[in-house]
């Protein structure tokens, strides 16, 4: 699912569980620096809420990210009424950026802020490398915030240290 453009659209799931293999759903912001396009239609960003689980798995991504312009990235929020589950990242050098699997804001140009990260779930499971949820900028941009709400919390793998990867973070 792309909503991609100068102002980024909206993205709205419901439904009982939601299974990604290799799938993104984006909804990035974009234009040329210094550019303002006042919003004429809903805010930017990813609501997801589903009685059941979510599982993003082999590369699969929910993102919101700002490709240059002054539009800020829209917010990502999951309601689960189940666990959360990200798995199957795998770094690739020729493209590191699409190596990840999870939930991300970035902002990579441009002066538009990162969105926010909310996520409401019985437990959130980050199991393996390359993976988890991000909110970074490469600019002078801020980023938002991330808000995890959860029974459980399980981290296996990686090395949040060296930031490879499994992390929760905001740069």
């Amino acid at each position: 699912v792309n909503v991609d453009g100068v102002l980024g659209g909206e993205v709205i799931i419901r439904g009982g569980r939601l299974i990604m293999d290799n799938a993104v759903i984006s909804s990035n912001t974009s234009g040329s620096p210094g550019a303002q396009i006042a919003a004429a239609g809903p805010k930017p960003g990813i609501d997801i809420r589903v009685t059941g689980d979510v599982l993003l798995d082999n590369l699969a991504k929910i993102e919101t990210n700002v490709f240059g312009g002054s539009n800020p990235a829209g917010d990502i929020t999951l309601n689960l009424g189940g666990n959360l589950e990200i798995r199957g990242g795998r770094f690739d050098e020729n493209d590191p950026f699409s190596s990840f699997s999870g939930i991300k804001t970035f902002a990579f140009d441009g002066s538009g802020n990162t969105g926010n990260i909310e996520v409401n779930a019985n437990r959130i499971i980050i199991n393996g490398e390359w993976i988890g949820i991000l909110n970074t900028s490469f600019t002078t941009a801020n980023t938002g915030k991330i808000r995890l709400e959860a029974n459980g919390l399980e981290m296996v793998g990686g090395d949040p240290i060296t930031g490879d990867p499994t992390l929760i973070t905001t740069l």
